[in-house]
């Protein structure tokens, strides 16, 4: 898994890490591919911050539809 591999580069981990997601897991070797095992890499981005107590939960369903399409509209 750390030798030389034609079908692998950083160059995800490394982009990930430049827009700010930190590592918080690395699972050795559970994935086969190319007759070859690989890591697998868990990474995770804060996007908001905490509020105590949390809000309150909104389901997707009770959503205005003008919300939603703003939303999905980026």
């Amino acid at each position: 898994m750390d030798d030389e591999d034609p079908y692998l580069t950083r160059n995800s981990e490394h982009f990930h890490e430049a827009i700010g997601y930190k590592t918080v897991a690395r699972y050795h070797g559970c994935g086969c591919k190319f007759g070859r095992w690989y890591n697998l890499l868990w990474m995770e981005k804060i996007i908001n911050k905490h509020s105590i107590p949390p809000k309150e939960f909104v389901a997707f369903s009770a959503l205005d539809e003008s919300v939603v399409q703003a939303i999905l509209q980026g």
